[in-house]
């Protein structure tokens, strides 16, 4: 499934224009392991509040396309405004490196959301997948 690139989402919002986008895409062939937005940030094109909005406008993209798809925990939680766009990517990076370790649990370690509201997402996500398979069999 494809979702929009961040840049053009940067440049379509008016954060930064074409030729900043350029720029970082090149620098980005320089430094493979560096995303486009992590480029965008470390040269002041935008800030971290805007990456993290426009980070979360993507989710939302891509949260459209997949109607019907279980829900992912961090969609949900971003979605509740109970953790921000750079929380969950930091918590996704950490998940890479304990590879057996869950993400809600992560999420609890780092200090981002508490026990019981990490359950309370679990049930919203399993709430969704029952509804999900009601929807399929009536």
């Amino acid at each position: 499934m494809w979702v929009r690139p961040i840049g053009d989402f940067l440049v379509e919002e008016g954060l930064i224009s074409q030729e900043q986008l350029a720029k970082a895409l090149l620098k980005q062939r320089e430094y493979r392991s560096l995303k486009v937005g992590q480029i965008l940030l470390r040269t002041g094109a935008v800030t971290s509040a805007q990456l993290d909005d426009v980070v979360a406008s993507q989710g939302q993209d891509l949260a459209d396309k997949t109607r019907g798809v279980r829900r992912k925990i961090g969609e949900i939680m971003i979605e509740k405004g109970y953790i921000s766009a750079s929380q969950l990517t930091a918590a996704l990076e950490q998940q890479v490196r304990l590879a057996r370790m869950r993400l809600g649990e992560i999420l609890v370690e780092l200090g981002y959301i508490s026990r019981e509201r990490l359950e309370e997402v679990i049930q919203r996500q399993l709430e969704s997948v029952g509804d999900d398979v009601t929807r399929l069999v009536t």
